[in-house]
């Protein structure tokens, strides 16, 4: 048996771990939160001066089509911010999501080794007869570490194709596709096609 002290160690030992780790992840939200806060303050402050500048050309225009010229002047670069905004925002979620995954990881590993040191003392002392006890406990950590080793890769691709669908987003914002032929001219296939 466990004598009560070392039990009351592990114990604080595992208060201490999960309290660090809930504040590494309360730092982390709250880095990314105040990233957040700073590229909305950013962006509402640059799209203040940029429409009161629009304002005063609007004004200033002398006739409606010099108007829809300045409206219409205005789209690709607004275009081009939102894109840069979305991939702002991509950055500081994957940041977040990169250093939930090392602190995550760190702790995982570190509770399992904890976890193999306490069921080998409770071997080395357990009654006999708790050896088949002993190794489905042994197999329930081990399942728990692949479960989650298994739900980090599945997080990994899920931010992976968050990542590929947005940047194919851009690219065809960017880049659209060229519009389709006019019907009123005829295309004429070519040979071998």
């Amino acid at each position: 048996m466990i004598p009560i002290q070392q039990q009351m160690s592990a114990a604080r030992i595992q208060c201490d771990a999960q309290l660090a780790w809930a504040q590494d992840w309360m730092q982390t939200a709250l880095d990314s939160m105040e990233r957040l806060a700073r590229l909305n303050l950013a962006a509402a402050r640059a799209s203040m001066q940029e429409s009161a500048a629009a304002a005063h050309q609007m004004l200033a225009a002398g006739s409606a089509q010099e108007a829809m010229s300045l409206m219409r002047a205005q789209t690709g670069p607004n275009i081009g911010k939102a894109i840069a905004y979305g991939n702002h925002l991509v950055n500081i979620a994957g940041d977040a999501h990169a250093a939930f995954t090392r602190s995550t990881e760190a702790r995982i590993a570190e509770a399992g080794r904890r976890a193999g040191e306490l069921l080998d003392q409770a071997s080395s002392s357990a009654p006999p007869g708790s050896a088949p006890f002993l190794a489905l406990v042994k197999v329930a950590v081990g399942n728990a570490s692949s479960g989650y080793e298994r739900l980090n890769r599945s997080s990994r691709q899920a931010v992976e194709t968050l990542e590929s669908n947005v940047n194919a987003t851009v690219n065809q914002i960017v880049h659209p596709a060229s519009p389709p032929e006019s019907p009123d001219r005829p295309t004429t296939p070519t040979v071998g096609s």
